[in-house]
This record gives C-alpha cells, structure tokens and sequence, in this order.
C-alpha cells in the first residue's frame, strides 16, 4: 500500500517538477529546455484547428473557397509567428512583475485535468490569463506544453 500512495506522490511531483522547469528556462531563456518541454508543432496544429472550426463549413460555394483560402494563409501564417520566442514572450509576460525566482512564478493554478494532462494558468482570473496544457509524453519521458490559449 506504502508502495502505491509513493507512485502516485512520485508521478504528481513528476509533472510539477516539470512545471517548475518551463518556467525556469522562460525566466532565463533556456532554448534547449523550452524545445524540450514545449510541442511547439502540437501548439501550431490545435490554433489551426481552433481556427479552422469557426470557418470550415461554409454553405455556399463561393464563402467555401474564400474559407479554404482563409484557413491555407491562417496555417502560413501560424508556422511563421507562433514560434518558441512567441510562446516564451507570451509566459514572461505573465511572470514578469512577479518574484521571478520563486518556485512557481506566474503560476495562479495547476492540477490535473486528467492523469495525463495538468491544467496550468498563468495569470489571475480577469487579468487576461493564460492557460496552457501539459500532456505527458511517456516515450520522451517528460511533460509537455502541447496548448496553450488566452
């Protein structure tokens, strides 16, 4: 039984740990950190999706088109703006005015939506916070950032 509750206490710490991380390297710019804690394609790829789902089912011919074009220089457009420097910019914002060696800075929640996803928002509510998902990727071992929205 000891064995069990210390695997659960273990794999929680596991995915605040790696909390922990990402802010570290956004605080000191630890590129090769943050290229290892953030799925910058998975964030690409859920913002085209959002997108997409507000523009894709246009009834008319004409409105199809003009949303298929709108959706391929969306796409463009997030693979060249939504970079690591964006996303990292993005964090820092929230943490900046904050004690930023503190453990958590910027952080005003975390818990698990789910075994494999933590919940994390940075930011007060009514302050424009952002929330950002962390899934864990068992074959990298490790959490990662894989949506983020505002």
């Amino acid at each position: 039984m000891f064995l069990i509750l210390l695997g659960f206490v273990v794999y929680g710490a596991w995915a605040y740990l790696d909390l922990f991380r990402l802010n570290h390297a956004v605080v000191y710019n630890d590129h090769q950190r943050l290229t290892r804690l953030i799925d910058l394609h998975a964030l690409r790829e859920g913002m085209k999706q959002d997108f997409n789902q507000g523009v894709g089912d246009a009834p008319h011919p004409w409105l199809k088109w003009f949303a298929d074009g709108a959706q391929r220089l969306n796409s463009e457009a997030l693979d060249r703006l939504v970079t690591m420097g964006w996303v990292r910019d993005r964090l820092l914002s929230k943490i900046e005015g904050t004690d930023s060696t503190a453990l958590f800075a910027g952080v005003s929640f975390a818990f698990f939506e789910s075994p494999t996803r933590l919940l994390v928002r940075y930011g007060d509510l009514g302050q424009e916070p952002i929330h950002l998902y962390m899934q864990l990727y068992p074959t990298e071992f490790c959490w990662r950032v894989n949506a983020m929205y505002q």
